[in-house]
């Protein structure tokens, strides 16, 4: 994970946002990248494998991050 895993304010807002719209979500961690973006890890149960999600900043500022998540999420329930 080549990520700085600092929480920031950002970072821990993606982190809600997920156990919002996924509360059954077993693991999320979400870090800034070096390019200024965020990379997103979750992980739907224990023994699931883990889905990285990488959010630009043009994506985090226009929301399009949200789309992506979802999509994400989508495929790893399926």
């Amino acid at each position: 994970m080549p990520s700085d895993l600092t929480p920031t304010a950002e970072t821990e807002m993606i982190k809600a946002y997920v156990r919002t719209f996924a509360p059954g979500i077993h693991e999320v961690e979400c870090g800034t990248r070096l390019d200024g973006g965020y990379d997103l890890w979750l992980k739907l149960s224990p023994r699931s494998t883990i889905k990285q999600v990488i959010i630009s900043q043009v994506e985090y500022k226009t929301e399009q991050w949200k789309d992506k998540v979802g999509d994400a999420i989508e495929e790893i329930n399926s």
